[in-house]
């Protein structure tokens, strides 16, 4: 199983080359979000496997998020949440230095 075998299989499948859609999530930054994604789409940056990293790596989150949003009792539910604090406090002599 070689990495040119995996990225071949990757690179023609249907979902690396689907663009990555608006959000419609109403978190923070949604509109800049979908600015941004919108001058991606107009040059064909907007999928996974040629987008930049930042919209191809959160997309999936963000995704995920989104669902939890539509929900009665799971609107407030972050399921990255413990993580995300786990990242900051390993990092928080990075974050809070200056430069």
């Amino acid at each position: 199983m070689g990495g040119k075998r995996s990225s071949r299989r990757l690179s023609d499948s249907s979902i690396a080359w689907k663009a990555i859609r608006n959000s419609k999530d109403g978190d923070f930054y949604v509109d800049e979000y979908n600015f941004e994604l919108e001058k991606l789409s107009r040059v064909g940056k907007n999928t996974w496997f040629v987008g930049p990293w930042l919209f191809a790596e959160s997309y999936p989150y963000r995704l995920i998020r989104s669902y939890f949003k539509r929900t009665t009792y799971w609107t407030d539910f972050d399921p990255f949440r413990a993580k995300k604090e786990e990242a900051f406090r390993n990092n928080a002599t990075a974050v809070y230095r200056e430069h």
